[in-house]
């Protein structure tokens, strides 16, 4: 008997190498892991005007040729994530994001799967408009990667930031400024 690629494979390894194609268009690096992987298929590296940072985003693809996803309108969909992926990804010490690749149509999208916490965040809604895996979605990826922990954060922009309106008002700071840390989370 000969041997045979399924069309899993096919598409799977389709759709790794369309999403590595996507992070470079964004501006990112990926760099996909070899075959003897469990759930995350690359590494995307987020860069700022090509200079890599350092800051890494674990990334797992689903691909599929074409269809429908569940429950999918015009503005979004659901997509339920298998219990064993999420066991694996909560363990991720790097941010971890699924996405999802679309043959026929050459979409992407993606959701962070940092907040995953229960049986009942098994099921991801995606929002065409705020989901789509291109260049608007640097900022947050981005911001994925930053350590929450310490005294507060900064995210910089990365692509010339976002539109905002602007009142100039006097701002005097104080003399001192108290910092305490709290037991609660984010």
């Amino acid at each position: 008997m000969n041997k045979k690629i399924t069309a899993s494979q096919r598409i799977g390894e389709i759709g790794e190498k369309a999403a590595n194609l996507q992070f470079l268009r964004i501006g990112f690096q990926f760099d996909g892991r070899s075959r003897l992987e469990a759930g995350i298929d690359g590494i995307a590296e987020v860069m700022d005007d090509d200079q890599p940072t350092a800051k890494m985003i674990a990334v797992q693809v689903k691909a599929t040729e074409s269809g429908s996803y569940a429950g999918e309108t015009d503005a979004g969909f659901t997509y339920r994530v298998r219990a064993s992926d999420f066991e694996y990804w909560r363990g991720s010490n790097l941010p971890v994001i699924l996405v999802l690749y679309r043959q026929s149509d050459d979409t992407f999208f993606w959701k962070s799967l940092e907040n995953l916490v229960g049986e009942a965040e098994r099921t991801l809604q995606f929002d065409k408009e705020r989901d789509v895996l291109d260049g608007r979605a640097k900022d947050r990826l981005a911001a994925l990667t930053v350590a929450k922990q310490g005294h507060g954060y900064y995210v910089p922009p990365l692509g010339g930031g976002e539109e905002a309106i602007i009142n100039m008002v006097p701002l005097q700071l104080p003399e001192e400024i108290f910092v305490a840390q709290t037991q609660l989370s984010t």
